[in-house]
C-alpha cells in the first residue's frame, strides 16, 4: 500500500497508527540531540510556522513515556540506541497556543486552565492557587513525587502570546510579565525537570521571556539541528513512497518527466537553512498539501509547473507584519539588514524591544526570509537574506497587494485622489497609453508609501515589478473595477487584468525592460488566453518604470481585438507566423514586419 506525507498530522502516535501516513525517521537526529544535552538538559528551538514543531514535540513524548510500539522500523526503534527502561519518565505538555492573548488577565486564566488540566490527566489535585506560576510549580513538584521520576517538559508555540501583540506595545509589556513569571517556574523547579524542550516561532520573546531561565540553551541555529525539522532534498529523493509518488503524479496529472516535476518542487517548496552551510529544506506542511492537491487534479487543473498550489496562506503573522510597516520606523532597519555582509548575525541576535522591534529577524524566524548564498563571481559568493522559495514569495506578494488595497481606501477619500482615480479609469477604459503612463506617474508622486517594501537583499526587476503591481491592483480594487492579479495561465501569469463587460485591458510592468517588450511578452505567453471565450475585444498595454524617479518611463499598447473561433486566432493578432519565428528574424525584418502596425487598431 502507497504512503504519504501527512498533511496536518501533529499528533505521533495518531500518524504512526495510519496505514497510509508516511513518517520521514528523524529519531537518529533526535537522540543525537538528547545525548548532546545531557549536560545542558533544557534547550529551545525556533521554526517557522507549519513547520512541523508539533509533531516533533509529540515525537519526543512518545519517545519518553516509553511508546516502543510506535518506533518500531525507525533508527532509533532498533536495538542498542534507545533505552526505553531507564530513559521512561513522565512528561507535561503545555500548548501555549491560546485564545485570549490580547487581554493579561484573561490569559493568565487561561494558562492556569491549562496547567489544572494537565494536572487532571496525570490524576492529581491541585490546591486553589493565584498565579499561573504557582500552579506550575506545585504540578512539577506533585508530577515528581508521584511517579518517583524528573520531568520532561514540553512547551509548544511559547510565543504566541507575544506574536499575536507584536503591534500592541501597551497590551505587549503586561502579557510578557505574565508568561515571564510563568516562565521562571521552569527553572525554580529545574530540578524535578530531566528535559525541557521549548518551541515557537521567533527567538525574540526568548530573550525576554528566559531572562531568569538562563538554563535554556538555544539549539536554533545548531548544525545538528538544522534539518531536525522539514525535509531535505536528499531525504526526498531517497525515500521510495516520495519518489514513487512524485513519478505517478508526473504521469497523471502534469504529463511531465520526473524530473522536472521534482526540479519545480525544489524551486517553489525547498529553500529554508537554519545553519550556515547546512543544506536547505523544504517546509513539510506545505510539500505534503502540494502532493494532496496534485493528486487529486485532473489534467485541466489550474496547477502547473510554474504555478504549484500555495499551502503557506497568509496568517496573522503577515498582518503583524504589515501592521508594523505602517509606521515607518522598521523601513530603515529593514534596508539597513538587507544590505548587510553579515546576515546571520542579524537573525541570531535580535533585540528584544516591545516599541521597536527587529523586523529583519522576525521575517527570518516568521519564515519569510532565509539566509542564503548569493554568487557575486565565477567563483565567488556571499551570504544574504532572501525568500526562501517561490511559494514565499507568491504568498508575500499577494498579501502585499491585500495590504495596500486597505491602506489606499482612507487615502482615496482625499479629493485631489478621487480625481486622480477619475482620470485613471478613464484612460484605462479609452486603452491610451500614453494617457494612462501620465495618470499613473502623477498618482505615483501623491502615493503614501513610495518605497517598496521588498525583502530580498538585491532587489531584482521582479520584486520592483510586484511592488508596482500590487500599487495598482490596490488602486483599482478600490475603484472598484473587476480587477485580476498574477493570475496563472497556461505560459506564465499574467500581471494585471481589468474584466468589464464590454472589454478587457491586461497590463503588463516592467523595470528592467521597454513597454515593446511588455506587451510582447504578453503577447508570446497567450496572457489573454482565458478570456478567448468572453467574445469581447482584448487591449494589452505594457509599463515601464523608473524605480529612481517613482513614474513610469514609457507606454506600449497592442489592440488584440475579440477571439475568433473560426480561425482560431485574434482579430488583430501582431503577426500570422508564430512569435517563436518572429524571434529569429534579424531587426529589420522584424521592423518591417511590424512597421505601421503597432498599436493601430482601437
Amino acid at each position: 500500500m502507497a504512503r504519504y506525507l501527512p498533511g496536518g498530522i501533529e499528533n505521533f502516535r495518531t500518524l504512526r497508527a495510519s496505514r497510509k501516513a508516511l513518517y520521514i525517521d528523524k529519531t537518529e537526529r533526535i537522540a543525537a540531540l538528547i545525548e548532546e544535552m545531557e549536560l545542558a538538559p533544557h534547550a529551545f528551538l525556533a521554526r517557522p510556522r507549519r513547520f512541523g514543531k508539533s509533531l516533533w514535540l509529540s515525537t519526543l513524548r512518545s519517545l519518553f513515556l516509553g511508546e516502543r510500539a510506535l518506533f518500531e522500523g525507525t533508527w532509533i526503534g532498533r536495538a542498542g540506541h534507545w533505552d526505553w527502561e531507564r530513559d521512561r519518565h513522565p512528561v507535561l505538555l503545555l500548548n501555549m497556543a491560546l485564545r485570549n492573548v490580547h487581554d493579561a488577565r484573561r490569559l493568565e486564566g487561561d494558562v492556569m486552565d491549562l496547567v489544572a488540566n494537565q494536572a487532571q490527566l496525570h490524576g492529581i489535585d491541585l490546591p486553589s492557587a493565584r498565579s499561573p506560576s504557582r500552579m506550575l510549580t506545585w504540578l512539577l513538584q506533585a508530577l515528581a513525587h508521584k511517579y518517583e521520576r524528573a520531568i520532561v517538559v514540553l512547551v509548544d508555540e511559547y510565543d504566541t502570546a507575544i506574536t499575536e501583540n507584536m503591534e500592541r506595545p501597551a497590551v505587549l509589556t503586561d502579557v510578557v510579565d505574565v508568561m515571564r513569571a510563568f516562565y521562571g517556574a521552569l527553572k525554580d523547579n529545574s530540578d524535578y525537570i530531566r528535559y525541557a524542550f521549548v518551541t515557537g516561532i521567533t527567538r525574540f520573546a526568548y530573550t525576554g521571556l528566559f531572562s531568569g531561565a538562563n538554563q535554556i540553551v538555544d539549539m536554533s541555529f545548531r548544525p545538528q539541528c538544522n534539518a531536525m525539522l522539514g525535509f531535505t532534498q536528499r531525504e526526498i529523493e531517497q525515500d521510495p513512497d516520495i519518489t514513487s509518488g512524485i513519478e505517478s503524479i508526473a504521469l497523471t496529472w502534469g504529463g511531465c518527466a520526473y524530473e522536472d516535476l521534482l526540479a519545480a518542487l525544489r524551486d517553489y517548496y525547498n529553500g529554508y537553512c537554519f545553519s550556515a552551510g547546512e543544506e536547505a529544506v523544504y517546509n513539510p506542511f506545505s510539500l505534503s498539501l502540494c502532493f494532496a492537491s496534485l493528486r487529486n487534479a485532473g489534467p485541466e487543473s489550474e496547477w502547473t509547473l510554474d504555478n504549484l498550489p500555495n499551502a503557506w496562506a497568509d496568517s496573522g503573522t503577515t498582518a503583524s507584519l504589515f501592521r508594523l510597516w505602517k509606521t515607518g520606523r522598521y523601513h530603515a532597519s529593514l534596508e539597513t539588514a538587507l544590505r548587510t555582509a553579515h546576515p546571520w548575525q542579524v537573525v541570531r541576535q535580535p533585540k528584544y524591544d516591545a516599541a521597536q522591534m527587529d523586523i529583519a529577524a522576525l521575517m527570518f524566524h516568521a519564515g519569510y526570509l532565509t539566509v542564503k548564498e548569493e554568487r557575486t563571481g565565477a567563483k565567488a559568493s556571499r551570504a544574504c537574506l532572501d525568500f526562501p522559495n517561490e511559494e514565499v514569495r507568491v504568498t508575500f506578494r499577494t498579501a502585499l497587494a491585500n495590504w495596500q488595497a486597505d491602506e489606499v481606501a482612507a487615502w482615496y477619500q482625499e479629493p485631489q485622489v478621487s480625481a486622480l482615480f477619475s482620470d485613471i479609469w478613464q484612460a484605462m477604459q479609452e486603452g491610451n497609453p500614453e494617457r494612462l503612463r501620465e495618470v499613473v506617474d502623477a498618482f505615483l508622486q501623491q502615493f503614501p508609501y513610495p518605497d517598496p517594501i521588498l525583502p530580498p537583499s538585491a532587489k531584482t526587476p521582479q520584486d520592483y515589478e510586484a511592488h508596482y503591481q500590487a500599487i495598482l491592483y490596490g488602486a483599482f480594487k478600490i475603484m472598484g473595477m473587476p480587477v485580476h492579479a498574477h493570475r496563472p495561465t497556461a505560459r506564465g501569469r499574467f500581471d494585471i487584468a481589468v474584466d468589464w463587460p464590454q472589454r478587457v485591458v491586461l497590463l503588463e510592468l516592467k523595470v528592467a525592460q521597454t513597454a515593446e517588450e511588455a506587451v510582447k511578452q504578453a503577447l508570446e505567453r497567450g496572457y489573454a488566453d482565458p478570456f478567448m471565450p468572453a467574445n469581447k475585444p482584448v487591449t494589452v498595454i505594457g509599463l515601464r518604470f523608473n524605480t529612481t524617479r517613482r513614474a513610469v518611463q514609457d507606454a506600449a499598447q497592442w489592440h488584440l481585438g475579440t477571439y475568433d473561433r473560426m480561425q482560431g486566432r485574434w482579430e488583430h493578432e501582431p503577426f500570422r507566423q508564430p512569435l517563436a519565428v518572429l524571434r529569429r528574424m534579424d531587426g529589420a525584418t522584424r521592423r518591417r514586419l511590424m512597421q505601421g502596425t503597432w498599436g493601430r487598431h482601437k
